[in-house]
């Protein structure tokens, strides 16, 4: 039962109510998809990982990753790198690898070597 002398009066949806729930919803939309900016750009190991992992799999070979061991500035960098990027060590653990990559003498002067090799 209404109290006496209460009138409920229709909701009326105006240009500014409009633009309240507009500008809500912008403001909900950017904060559930972020708004920090453009993402960080990949490092030249994580380039050079993404790389080594779209090669075919049936005409990958180890040259495919000469240029991941000289991108990446040491073992954490690789393996960080290749846990991004599994296919390109065909699952095989970055530090297994490691070791028969610095047998390569054209690699023996890569950073990611000189601390393999220690």
């Amino acid at each position: 039962m209404a109290a006496i002398g209460y009138r409920r009066r229709p909701f009326i949806v105006t240009a500014a109510r409009m633009r309240v729930i507009a500008g809500l919803t912008v403001a909900a939309v950017l904060v559930a998809c972020g708004s920090g900016g453009p993402p960080a750009p990949a490092s030249a190991c994580d380039q050079a990982m993404e790389a080594a992992a779209a090669v075919d799999e049936m005409r990958d070979t180890v040259a495919d990753l000469y240029p991941v061991v000289r991108a990446c500035p040491s073992i954490a960098d690789f393996t960080a790198a290749s846990a991004r990027f599994p296919d390109a060590l065909g699952g095989v653990d970055p530090r297994d690898n490691m070791p028969n990559l610095c047998a390569e003498p054209s690699l023996a002067d890569a950073a990611l070597c000189g601390e393999v090799n220690e």
